[in-house]
């Protein structure tokens, strides 16, 4: 197997196994919550959100120095340099020891304060006990994160996803038993912890396996040039991090103090939905960012704008498609789960849309700024980003008083304002050395056939005489039917379309070949 081929199959494994993974794994969540809002209510919902975002918040500790690593781990691995490997492995190992213990410590600080973030949540029990099992579930995985890394930079992530999911399928079904039996949050919370540790020592275990050469190579330093690229990119990575922590993780602690924590259970059915889906979308798209990696090293600025345009179209049909299914099906599927009294309003399905729509759509360049080591050169624009975003979503709470569509409202207003001109900006300039013109005249595309999907959508379905169940389905053919209908009328033409319908195409001729044997 030649070297692009090889590439190829393992983006294709990658991008497959973690698409098949990620369904299922929604499909299970679905059922764990809905078990989860019948014994326990939105309160503790609340507090499973708000707890889930403070900790992402205290992630800020990892100081983006994984991702440094991992484009590190690049070079090496693709020169079986086996002893750099090795040092650039038990530095990880190194790091991100302390990095737990940093987050344990800063989360402990935090300890004291629980209470005064919560509003509404009189009703709660045991919410420090509570507190400490959640800190305790985040800071076992630093202790294990190289592991997975090691995996990530040698294509071979699809085995990570592999046993995150067979993890966390064990991890469903026992907290769904728990909460039959017993009704307490204490073990679902502890069943969690008891899954995560035995993942993590699976994962170690195969990957000391696999990589006994690696452990067996002689121990050296690592070259200086190594080193300065680490830590000039891990100086980028941290305002990048900053930046995402800021944007994502502040939502749920905002709704919470100024809003309800009961708010905060209902908005997190809705983000349940949308992050998942934006988590396939992610998954797929991130998935050859090691293919991405190693042809920057070859230099070759007409094969890295090639990859580009059809990773960009790649993403826009996937997010065409579920964007527009979430805005056509996000209420009904509500409606039909878990009734009305956890509907949020049109105005605010809208500006979810909206959000996850614009988040979907930057993911071909936060790839190629991953792939070619660009935080460094983006490192003030994710501090924009922040600033923005705080900013608007403080005034549209504290000014028009408009809760969740206020903090979504500065979301979407910050990203449009930074992320979504900027990073096209490092990539054409600093990756594929192209026009920055080139770049907008593909988007204004792109965001008109967006524009007419939805009108299109919310025309078709709008008078429809239907409701319930029966709404859903409808709504979900129409949203895929449209999708098709506005992409092969628009770019059936298009070299990027014909090359991802070859590549489709290819793929299926293999399943059907390998049936027939």
């Amino acid at each position: 197997m030649s070297t692009n081929k090889s590439k190829t199959y393992y983006s294709l494994m990658n991008s497959s196994i973690t698409t098949v993974v990620y369904v299922l794994n929604i499909a299970m969540r679905f059922g764990s919550r809905s078990v989860f809002i019948y014994f326990l209510g939105k309160e503790y919902l609340g507090l499973n959100g708000l707890f889930t975002s403070i900790l992402s918040m205290l992630s800020l500790a990892e100081l983006g120095i994984g991702p440094s690593i991992v484009f590190s781990l690049y070079k090496p691995l693709a020169k079986a340099d086996h002893a750099q490997t090795k040092a650039l492995m038990r530095l990880y190992k190194r790091v991100y020891v302390i990095i737990g213990i940093v987050v344990a410590a800063l989360g402990m600080g935090l300890f004291p304060f629980i209470d005064h973030l919560i509003k509404g949540g009189e009703n709660l029990q045991n919410i420090h006990i509570i507190y400490l099992l959640y800190l305790s579930n985040s800071v076992i995985s630093y202790f294990f994160s190289y592991n997975r890394s090691l995996l990530m930079a040698d294509q071979k992530a699809y085995k990570s996803t592999l046993n995150t999911f067979a993890f966390a399928t064990m991890t469903i079904i026992a907290q769904i038993a728990v909460l039959f039996l017993t009704h307490s949050y204490i073990l679902y919370i502890i069943c969690e912890i008891t899954f995560t540790f035995l993942s993590n020592l699976v994962l170690t275990y195969m990957v000391k396996k696999s990589y006994k050469h690696i452990d067996a190579a002689e121990t050296v330093k690592l070259e200086k040039e190594t080193i300065d690229f680490l830590k000039r990119n891990t100086i980028g990575s941290i305002s990048s991090r900053l930046g995402y922590i800021v944007v994502n993780s502040t939502d749920n602690l905002l709704l919470s103090y100024f809003v309800n924590i009961a708010t905060v259970g209902i908005y997190s059915n809705y983000s349940l939905i949308y992050i998942n889906l934006q988590g396939v979308i992610v998954s797929v798209a991130d998935s050859v960012t090691a293919s991405v990696g190693h042809a920057a090293a070859q230099h070759d600025d007409a094969q890295s704008y090639s990859i580009l345009k059809r990773h960009y179209f790649l993403v826009f049909c996937v997010t065409m498609v579920t964007s527009l299914g979430l805005f056509l099906c996000i209420n009904p599927l509500i409606h039909v789960w878990i009734g009305d009294s956890y509907l949020l309003s049109q105005t605010v399905v809208m500006l979810i849309v909206a959000n996850f729509l614009l988040q979907c759509m930057r993911r071909t360049f936060l790839v190629f700024i991953s792939g070619f080591g660009l935080n460094w050169v983006q490192r003030f624009k994710p501090l924009a980003e922040a600033g923005l975003n705080i900013v608007f979503s403080l005034f549209f709470l504290l000014v028009y008083k408009w809760g969740i569509a206020g903090v979504l409202l500065g979301a979407v207003l910050s990203c449009l304002m930074t992320d979504m001109w900027y990073e096209p900006y490092v990539v054409f300039k600093h990756a594929v050395k192209r026009p920055y013109k080139d770049f907008v005249r593909i988007s204004i595309k792109y965001y008109l056939s967006f524009a007419l999907a939805f009108a299109l959508g919310f025309f078709a379905t709008h008078y429809l005489p239907i409701d319930g169940f029966v709404k859903l389905i409808v709504n979900g053919v129409l949203a895929i039917a449209i999708t098709g209908i506005v992409i092969i009328s628009l770019f059936h033409k298009s070299t990027e379309f014909k090359y991802l319908l070859g590549l489709i195409g290819g793929i299926a001729r293999k399943v059907l070949g390998k049936f027939r044997r």
